[in-house]
């Protein structure tokens, strides 16, 4: 590094860290996939790593890192039933550092 400049130690700790914690990641995103598309009241899931996604083989090809943990979900019911569903969450909240993008 030109400057004599040392990394701070967090940069070596996350650089050792995240690895394995993108791998918990993307298991955790499975198994809540998995979970959805064996309940009752939920009509379709959208996780490319399920054989039931349509593009999955394709997802399998380009996403060679991983799958990700962020799985979509479509309720039975319709609006009524999405509306419903939100409306029973008392915790909804924006994290602190989206407040900083939206300003």
């Amino acid at each position: 590094m030109p400057g004599g400049y040392a990394r701070p130690p967090i940069d070596a700790s996350i650089g050792l860290i995240l690895p394995l914690r993108m791998e918990q990641h993307c298991k955790n995103g499975l198994e809540i996939a998995r979970f959805l598309e064996s309940h009752s009241a939920i009509s379709r899931v959208i996780y490319p790593r399920l054989e039931s996604h349509p593009h999955h083989e394709l997802a399998k090809r380009q996403m060679i890192g991983g799958f990700g943990g962020i799985a979509s979900f479509q309720l039975k019911g319709g609006i009524g039933a999405a509306v419903s569903f939100a409306e029973k969450f008392t915790c909804l909240f924006t994290p602190p550092h989206w407040d900083i993008c939206a300003a």
